[in-house]
């Protein structure tokens, strides 16, 4: 009887989880239309499926694709410089403990849940962006690397005196640099 409880309640977990997506998409609809869904599903993406599979399989130590980056950019090309930084430094976090969720844990700790420097820093990229409307993709992309990476790592040594892998900051790099140069000429990139 109680694994079955158990069953229920993990299902119960998972289906709320999943609902995130629906609800997340359609708030954005409402207050910042179709771009900003856009934006919300490529977070959404980074921080459920992709920090799922990252967590169960450990793969993220080296290789690491990520999508908040250009969600960050999308967000700062086409809204104003305080909502891209509010939306980028609370959507990611929310989406984030969220994922904690799913873990069997004992929930007496929520500092998963408590800002840090690293959930400002896609917002101050949302900034980037904002600043930089009408350089093209490639070339926020590339300022965006050159801000974001260092102050990562500086916050990462800082936080934890392990070394942070290189490898993993280069697979970032050039799967986003990559991104920048496939998607270039998406309406989403190049705002009116």
């Amino acid at each position: 009887m109680e694994l079955e409880k158990c069953k229920v309640s993990n299902m119960s977990t998972h289906l709320k989880v999943v609902l995130t997506l629906p609800i997340g998409m359609l708030l954005c609809f409402i207050f910042g239309g179709g771009v900003l869904v856009f934006a919300y599903l490529l977070i959404w993406v980074d921080k459920i499926p992709l920090g799922i599979f990252y967590t169960k399989t450990g793969i993220d130590a080296v290789f690491y694709i990520e999508f908040t980056t250009l969600a960050a950019i999308i967000v700062g090309l086409n809204y104003s410089l305080w909502t891209g930084f509010f939306f980028m430094s609370l959507v990611p976090l929310g989406l984030n403990s969220i994922r904690q969720i799913m873990k069997p844990a004992d929930f007496t700790d929520v500092s998963f849940i408590l800002p840090t420097f690293k959930n400002f820093l896609d917002g101050i990229v949302a900034m980037v962006a904002h600043s930089m409307v009408g350089y093209g993709l490639f070339w926020i992309m590339v300022v965006v690397q050159i801000v974001k990476h260092p102050l990562s790592v500086w916050f990462d040594r800082i936080s934890s005196p392990e070394s942070i892998p290189q490898a993993k900051l280069f697979f970032q790099t050039v799967f986003n640099l990559a991104l920048a140069v496939y998607l270039k000429e998406w309406a989403v990139f190049n705002p009116v």
